[in-house]
């Protein structure tokens, strides 16, 4: 919360500096050769730090869609190779307001295991699946956060493969 405060109040100042650079120049030039009072000047910071997160929220908006687009299938450990879907919800499973839904084992474990082919691997149970897709995906948009959620999510899959040779 604190380092968020600090950053806002930085870009607040920037924002600021770069309107009073730019109404500095328009009026040394003669295309603004206005004084205009503070609250004009407060109005102007205000609708270009809006527009600063308007830009960031539309690039990270961005950023998740081309994540859940692209993250739809994959193994956990030594497990079967799980696909999944997104749905908009504020479960317990959800990140960014969508939460995976319908995992499913990518071929039956039918056809995985006969007689004529020996597979290697496990099934993992649907709510370890679901953590770690959403750890997954908040690393994959927030790069700082990768650094610390690496050693989380590779002990939950240390984890879920050991469970399995237990």
């Amino acid at each position: 919360m604190r380092n968020n405060l600090a950053t806002n109040i930085l870009i607040g100042i920037g924002s600021g500096l770069v309107t009073n650079l730019i109404l500095f120049v328009l009026s040394k030039y003669h295309v603004l050769n206005v004084t205009l009072p503070l609250w004009i000047y407060l109005i102007i910071t205000c609708l270009g730090y809006g527009i600063l997160v308007l830009v960031l929220y539309v690039i990270k908006y961005n950023k998740i869609q081309k994540v859940l687009k692209e993250f739809k299938e994959g193994s956990f450990g030594d497990s079967y190779v799980y696909t999944w879907e997104y749905k908009k919800s504020n479960g317990k499973y959800s990140i960014y307001g969508y939460e995976p839904c319908s995992i499913r084992l990518t071929r039956p474990l039918s056809e995985l295991n006969n007689e004529h082919t020996i597979t290697y691997g496990h099934e993992v149970p649907e709510e370890t699946i679901k953590r770690i897709i959403q750890l997954s995906i908040f690393a994959m948009v927030d790069k700082t956060a990768k650094e610390k959620l690496m050693p989380t999510i590779d002990f939950l899959l240390y984890k879920e493969t050991m469970q399995f040779y237990r």
